[in-house]
C-alpha cells in the first residue's frame, strides 16, 4: 500500500488517557537521557508555561505526560526557538499531549493539522462514490457526476477535433 495521508484538525492527534496500565512507566530523567538533551532545556519549558507538569526528574509519567513531553522536545530537537515555539503552539489546547508523528504545522496558514493514513479505496473513483453512497451525501455524488460529465465532453471534443484535423 502506497503511503497516502489526508490532513485532519489537529484535535485528532491527541494523546488521550489509557485505561490499561502500565507496567514500565518512563521517568522525566530518563526521557531527557533518552532524547539526549540538558534537563535545563525541559525546565525552561516548563518556566515558559510550554510543558504543563513540573518535570522533576524521578516523576514518573503518564502517557499523555510522556506525549507531551515528547512532543515539545520533536519541536527543540528540530531547531525551533522557545519563542517560535510560543507562537505555533498558541493555536493547539494545552496541554501539548499530541502524537508527534501525526502532526504537521503548515507554515503558510500558520495552522496544525494531523496526518492520518487513507485506505486506498478512499483514492479510487470507485471508493469515493461507495463512501457517498453509504453517507447518502448528494452533494459530493452530484459533484462527481459533474466532473465525469465535464471531463467526458472534453474528451469527446477533443477526438471530433482530431478527426477533424485528420481528413
Amino acid at each position: 500500500m502506497h503511503d497516502y495521508c489526508k490532513l485532519t484538525s489537529s484535535a485528532q492527534s491527541r494523546v488521550r488517557e489509557q485505561n490499561q496500565m502500565h507496567l514500565f512507566k518512563q521517568t522525566v530523567a530518563e526521557l531527557v537521557r533518552r532524547w539526549r538533551v540538558p534537563m535545563a532545556d525541559v525546565e525552561g519549558m516548563y518556566d515558559q508555561d510550554l510543558l504543563s507538569f513540573s518535570p522533576e526528574p524521578n516523576l514518573a509519567l503518564e502517557p499523555p505526560q510522556e506525549a507531551e513531553l515528547s512532543f515539545l522536545l520533536t519541536l527543540k530537537k528540530a531547531g525551533w526557538s522557545d519563542e517560535l515555539m510560543l507562537k505555533a503552539l498558541s493555536g493547539l489546547t494545552k496541554p501539548y499531549c499530541y502524537d508527534a508523528q501525526k502532526m504537521l504545522y503548515d507554515v503558510s496558514q500558520r495552522r496544525w493539522l494531523t496526518r492520518s493514513s487513507l485506505d486506498e479505496r478512499e483514492l479510487t473513483i470507485e471508493g469515493q462514490i461507495n463512501r457517498a453512497r453509504e453517507d447518502k451525501d448528494i452533494k459530493t455524488l452530484k459533484d462527481i457526476a459533474s466532473e465525469a460529465m465535464r471531463a467526458l465532453v472534453a474528451l469527446t471534443e477533443e477526438a471530433l477535433n482530431q478527426e477533424q484535423s485528420d481528413n
